[in-house]
């Protein structure tokens, strides 16, 4: 039976939906804007799985951005793939979403920053190296929740060396970025975490085994939500799911 990976990221305003079915090219669709996930995010499943000659049923595998983003994208998008997991029995790949946006650039051997706009004049921030030996996403600064003024001091803790800024959040501290040697602010078409690369590494997540259940599926917020109290953080993917051990 042919691997079928479905994956999504609806961390932004700007969500999309990938598919893999063996080892075919990614096919990718954009959510449609303006209008709410939690009213396009299912249906775009469906369309995508139908024009591909395939049902619900013929899924094997997730893999799903898990923020920090959008607390109420966050949740549709998870609350989806959770019911998703649940009913087949899938194992679910949980991606960073910021990962995802810093994966392209390090596929080309560049190392990037990525800060996306976590709203309240804040940013979520991460620095990357370049790719791990298991092929994902390597971290040299974890991810924070800061001020927008605070990322000079961001940088100033990372190691050195010329990278490139991407994201949501790059508008906020374009000053800086721009008065920084060794930083280039990338384009606005590559801010946003795309689902073909959340679908690459949770690939790659999935052939080292760490993929978790539908009941272990939980976002990465970072801070709690405004509407509710959070109780449960996903662990960024470069930790074990279980949280036993680092790689």
């Amino acid at each position: 039976m042919d691997t079928v990976l479905l994956a999504a990221d609806t961390s932004t305003t700007r969500g999309s939906i990938g598919l893999k079915i063996a080892d075919s090219r990614v096919m990718e669709r954009p959510l449609p804007e303006g209008l709410p996930h939690s009213e396009t995010l299912l249906p775009a499943i469906l369309e995508l799985l139908t024009s591909s000659g395939l049902g619900p049923e013929d899924v094997t595998a997730l893999a799903i951005g898990v923020g920090p983003g959008a607390f109420t994208g966050l949740r549709v998008g998870l609350s989806t793939f959770k019911g998703l997991a649940f009913t087949s029995q899938l194992p679910v790949a949980p991606v960073s979403s910021l990962d995802a946006v810093a994966y392209p650039f390090l596929l080309e051997g560049q190392r990037a920053i990525v800060a996306a706009d976590a709203r309240k004049g804040e940013i979520y921030v991460a620095g990357y190296s370049g790719i791990t030996p298991e092929g994902l996403p390597g971290r040299d600064c974890e991810i924070s929740l800061l001020p927008h003024h605070a990322f000079s001091q961001f940088i100033m803790n990372c190691p050195d060396g010329e990278r490139i800024v991407a994201g949501t959040g790059l508008a906020m501290i374009r000053g800086t970025v721009d008065s920084t040697p060794y930083l280039t602010p990338a384009g606005d078409d590559m801010a946003y975490p795309r689902a073909s690369f959340i679908l690459e590494i949770g690939r790659k997540l999935l052939d080292v085994g760490r993929s978790v259940t539908s009941f272990e599926l939980v976002p990465f917020y970072v801070r709690p939500p405004d509407a509710a109290p959070h109780r449960g953080m996903a662990p960024p993917v470069n930790d074990n799911p279980r949280g036993n051990r680092r790689s």
